[in-house]
This record gives structure tokens, C-alpha cells and sequence, in this order.
């Protein structure tokens, strides 16, 4: 994975990040007119948090980096939901049952929302809840 070096501290960080996670001293920019105070700012997203509101033909996108994972021998994680569009099947006990809706996601697939665990058919596979944003989602009437 690749990864930038602190000058004053020694620690690794991700190539995008701005400031040091450990000493919080900020990176060298290119940029001669960038400061990180203001760095640009993106509308922050909100996420679905009650799941069991949702409703058979919503709309979710699933963000990437969510859900089921495998542990690599390189350390990564290797997430084994397709992220995209879905449209709600119908929902169970422990998650969404949907359809893609893009050529990425086409075909059924199982958005499992429970608590992080160990899957107990192999050592290296782990169960994580999805991260949902709404994309076409019924508001209930109050």
C-alpha cells in the first residue's frame, strides 16, 4: 500500500493526507497557494441509520470499503461487495436483501448490517455492516 513518510516524526501516512496522524505537523504542498486550514471542504454525507425503515423498492448506493471483508497475507483488507446502486428486495433479521442496478452491481446480493464478527466458515473472512446513502429512499408520512 502506499504511503508517505513524516519528516519530524517517522510515521506513515496515507499519500492524500495533509497532516500527520501522530505529530499533526502538516505536509509539504506543491501548491504554493494551498494551506490545509482551508483546504477544500466537502458537504459531509448522510449516511442511513436506521436500515430497518427502508422499504422494498428503495434506492441505496453501498460506499465502498463497507461490509464483508477478507484479511489478505499482504495485511489489506478485501471488501466482497461490489460498491454501487441497489434496489431493496425485502429486508431480514440481519440485513437487505437487493438487485444491482448498474453493470457493476447487477445480479441479487445479501447487504449484511449486523455487528462486526468472524465468519465461522473461514478464519480470514469477517462479517461488517454496509455503508448506505440513500439515493431514492420514501419518506414516511408523519
Amino acid at each position: 500500500m502506499p504511503y508517505k513518510v513524516c519528516e519530524q516524526c517517522q510515521g506513515q501516512n496515507g499519500v492524500r493526507t495533509l497532516i500527520c496522524k501522530s505529530c499533526k505537523a502538516p505536509f509539504k504542498i506543491k501548491s504554493s497557494n494551498y494551506s490545509p486550514s482551508k483546504a477544500r471542504r466537502r458537504r459531509k454525507k448522510q449516511f442511513i441509520k436506521d436500515w430497518r425503515s427502508l422499504s422494498k423498492g428503495d434506492v441505496v448506493r453501498v460506499i465502498g470499503g463497507s461490509g464483508p471483508f477478507y484479511d489478505g497475507k499482504d495485511g489489506m483488507r478485501h471488501y466482497l461487495t461490489d460498491r454501487g446502486k441497489y434496489t431493496i428486495d425485502s429486508i431480514d433479521k440481519n440485513g437487505l436483501h437487493v438487485l444491482g442496478i448498474a453493470p457493476r452491481t447487477s445480479g441479487q446480493q445479501f447487504l449484511y448490517m449486523g455487528p462486526l464478527k468472524k465468519s465461522p466458515m473461514c478464519s480470514t473472512v469477517y462479517r461488517d455492516k454496509h455503508k448506505l446513502l440513500p439515493v431514492a429512499v420514501k419518506q414516511e408520512e408523519i
